[in-house]
């Protein structure tokens, strides 16, 4: 038998404005999902994130 420990996923997003980025965020801790901003990089005037987000309800890995 097996039993997951964590697990998470990474994302590569791109968001048109901060305020779309900040919505997300707030997404995320409305619904108490575990995250990380690995790198955050501006990109001909839109925001790109990479994120590793919570995996269902394990532990962020």
């Amino acid at each position: 038998m097996k039993k997951v420990l964590a697990a998470s996923v990474n994302k590569l997003l791109l968001f048109d404005t901060q305020e779309d980025f900040e919505k997300h965020i707030k997404f995320l801790k409305e619904r108490k999902r575990q995250y990380a901003i690995m790198a955050r990089q501006e990109v001909d005037g839109k925001l790109r994130v990479l994120i590793k987000e919570q995996y269902n309800n394990n532990d962020l890995l």
